[in-house]
């Protein structure tokens, strides 16, 4: 939990005296000399000089697995991008391949309609000669009556051929619209599958999104507040009020200096309790001595219930509550000395 007074790496007490350095993600503190932290590099971060932090050991691996996991979520979008890309590719060749064949068919239809009006038009030829030199003097009636029923013959062939010829027109007619409606056909489901995915696809760029801007606004929330802490037990009256009382609080604490204060409000909708007050120190030392002496009110006369506490983020706070929890499960279960220490759970093995 935030404001442990043990050194994180020799696990001795952290004096208010001693030169040590509190995380800036867990607000756990460490003895600069267990860290090699230069005296150069100290006062700079406890002057609070613009981009300087400091991260302890355990923290740092998190940090770094933020980063690694935004790094990841950035290569998997552009993987799926690609991906994305490469199926609307695909596609788009099927659809432009199916367009062709469709095109060949029709145009293979047209050249057998063309075909078989040529082959109509030699036969119209033939029949005029035929009918022509049939049509001699020197034939006689009986010649005439031949060529006449011969000619009735041939005309039957023709309305046959052209029935047949008006019968492959439909025929082909009927293959070009059908081949239209298939290629229509296709080309609305390729369009809705490129939309469906298109759909997930950016779903799934917005899930990554707000994931990462969750992530990045816990950081900037967490070092907003690391100056923060949060005064418990205060009757709620008035503005006035608080400011009087918050400075009784501090100067119980922190006796030998004016500790400076800005007093944020109150945290909460107004109801019948009195709700917590956020207030902002201006200096890291000041808030260490605080945190490492707020366990004093207890023994102050009429501040006994009250409580100073670091401001954590709903994140942190809920990491919290599942800690209390698994302890208070712990204890039930029979295990007496079971505490939180550094954010985890820790038993004490006994003699």
């Amino acid at each position: 939990m935030a404001g442990t007074d043990e050194c994180e790496v020799c696990l001795k007490k952290v004096s208010e005296k001693d030169a040590a350095l509190g995380c800036d993600w867990c607000e756990r503190w460490v003895h600069v000399e267990c860290v090699g932290v230069s005296k150069d590099v100290y006062t700079r971060l406890m002057n609070e000089e613009e981009g300087f932090k400091w991260f302890c050991i355990n923290c740092r691996g998190k940090i770094l697995i933020l980063r690694s996991d935004i790094v990841g979520m950035k290569q998997k979008i552009e993987r799926m991008e690609k991906d994305v890309s490469e199926k609307i590719r695909r596609m788009d060749e099927k659809m432009k391949k199916e367009e062709e064949k469709q095109m060949q068919e029709v145009s293979s239809l047209k050249e057998e309609m063309l075909k078989w009006k040529g082959e109509m038009e030699e036969v119209r030829k033939e029949l005029e000669c035929e009918r022509k030199n049939g049509e001699g003097k020197i034939q006689g009636v009986m010649k005439k009556i031949d060529d006449f029923k011969k000619e009735m013959v041939v005309k039957k062939e023709v309305e046959d051929v052209k029935k047949s010829v008006e019968v492959m027109k439909k025929e082909g007619v009927a293959r070009v619209e059908i081949a239209g409606v298939v290629s229509k056909t296709f080309v609305e489901l390729m369009a809705s599958e490129k939309e469906r995915e298109e759909t997930e696809k950016q779903q799934r760029r917005k899930a990554d999104e707000r994931e990462m801007q969750m992530r990045v606004r816990e950081v900037m929330e967490r070092d907003k507040r690391r100056m923060n802490v949060v005064v418990m037990g205060i009757e709620e009256v008035d503005e006035e009020h608080d400011k009087i009382e918050v400075r009784k609080v501090m100067d119980a604490l922190v006796e030998e200096v004016k500790v400076e204060v800005e007093i944020l409000g109150r945290i909460g909708k107004k109801g019948d309790k009195s709700r917590p007050i956020r207030i902002k120190l201006n200096d890291l030392v000041d808030k260490r001595r605080v945190m490492f002496r707020a366990k004093k009110l207890r023994n102050v006369v009429g501040m006994e219930r009250m409580y100073v506490v670091p401001d954590l983020t709903k994140v942190q706070q809920e990491e919290d509550r599942k800690l209390r929890e698994e302890v208070r499960r712990l204890k039930d279960e029979g295990v007496a000395s079971v505490k939180i220490s550094k954010g985890s759970i820790v038993v004490e093995e006994r003699d």
